[in-house]
């Protein structure tokens, strides 16, 4: 961030100049409209001023108070910004029609020509750094420079058309004319800059989908996780807060997902991805045994003869394995056509030979599948655990 506070000193020191410079020569030449132009600095002038007090707001370390720092100062920064061109904005359509027309001096030609070569090299500048880093502060001023470009552009326009008045009355009205049109044009960058930053403070999440998928990618790197249930990229200013919640094989110990939690992190967080917070849940996979591998490719071509309950199980019996099903809290089946769109929710789904699906819904995802070998049911799984149905006839006195 001191890269950033330098790029806004700069700023300032050109915008002061500038703006001293339209004030100057505005009033002793008596252009309203060149005024209203050096108002549109002094708006730059607020900007790099309160820019430069957030970005160093911005920099403080996370507290007990702030886990995530101080990035979104950055926002409110930029908000402050756009408050004081508003009320600039403001003032200057009101006061545009209460003074005099005159015809405009040639000194305000060159002054405004100068001022736009200066403004376009500085606008430049600052927003060809903003976007190296990542930086919404100097976006933001970097626009505000870059319309106060066009603003000085109009008052070249209303010199020439001054000119004509010797001609006709009504091009006595252009510098009123030019100074509303340039209040207006600050009212459009106060607008922008408002809705902007307002969006991120609320809580904006990075949606370009090639970053989106770099990350992701580092994630799947790791073999012990299943998918990617949950991906947001929360926007801290000129750093990220990533949230992710992941599935794994329910063969994974817990020391092993911790191991992995840790490796993703550090590789999540870094400079290149702006990262510098990462918050991962892990789930284990609704599938409990085998491996979701062994799992796929076990169950393929297997038919569904009829189904069986034991205790709170679901019992599928196939013709080779017996699919074990515990729903637990939330678990749910639903038959769905094959053109049917997948909610988050859905955490199995399985392809019938009718093309019809079989999908096993699960909001709270408390819920087990097992796949056993129908030889070896009550030697392994959930089942083995269990004691005979109350009202079978395996449950006898010498059962007791």
């Amino acid at each position: 961030m001191e890269k950033v506070t330098k790029v806004l000193v700069k700023s300032l020191i050109v915008n002061i100049l500038l703006t001293l410079t339209k004030f100057v020569f505005g009033i002793i030449y008596k252009s309203k409209v060149l005024v209203a132009d050096g108002i549109h600095s002094l708006s730059d002038l607020a900007t790099d001023v309160v820019s430069i007090y957030g970005s160093k707001l911005s920099l403080k370390p996370a507290d007990n108070e702030h886990p995530y720092g101080h990035g979104k100062i950055e926002y409110l920064t930029s908000i402050v910004i756009g408050a004081v061109i508003l009320a600039l904005a403001l003032s200057l359509l009101g006061n545009s029609l209460n003074a005099k027309n005159t015809i405009a001096s040639n000194m305000v030609l060159y002054v405004t020509i100068f001022t736009i070569l200066a403004k376009y090299l500085i606008s430049r500048y600052i927003l060809s750094k903003g976007v190296k880093y990542k930086s919404n502060l100097l976006v933001a001023s970097g626009k505000e420079s870059r319309s106060d470009v066009i603003s000085s552009a109009i008052v070249i326009v209303t010199y020439f058309l001054s000119k004509l008045s010797y001609y006709s009355k009504i091009f006595l009205y252009s510098d009123t004319i030019g100074t509303f049109i340039i209040g207006l044009i600050i009212l459009k960058t106060a607008y922008r800059i408002l809705k902007e930053n307002i969006v991120s403070i609320l809580g904006e999440i990075e949606q370009d989908e090639e970053y989106l998928d770099k990350i992701r990618e580092i994630i799947l790197e790791n073999s012990e996780v299943v998918n990617i249930e949950e991906l947001n990229i929360i926007k801290y200013g000129h750093y990220y807060q990533a949230n992710i919640t992941i599935n794994m094989d329910s063969d994974v110990t817990l020391e092993d997902a911790c191991l992995v939690s840790d490796r993703i992190k550090k590789k999540l967080i870094n400079k290149k991805t702006r990262i510098s917070y990462a918050k991962i849940s892990i789930n284990h996979y609704i599938i409990a045994y085998p491996s979701r591998k062994e799992f796929e490719e076990k169950i393929k071509n297997q038919r569904i003869n009829f189904l069986e309950r034991r205790g709170k199980f679901i019992l599928f019996v196939l013709d080779d394995y017996i699919l074990i099903s515990h729903l637990r809290m939330e678990g749910k089946y639903y038959f769905k056509d094959k053109d049917y769109l997948k909610s988050k929710h859905n955490h199995v789904i399985f392809t019938l030979d009718n093309d019809t699906l079989l999908v096993y819904d699960d909001t709270r995802k408390f819920g087990k599948m097992y796949l056993i070998e129908k030889d070896k049911i009550d030697k392994v799984g959930p089942l083995s655990k269990l004691g005979c149905e109350p009202f079978s006839f395996e449950l006898n006195v010498s059962y007791l």
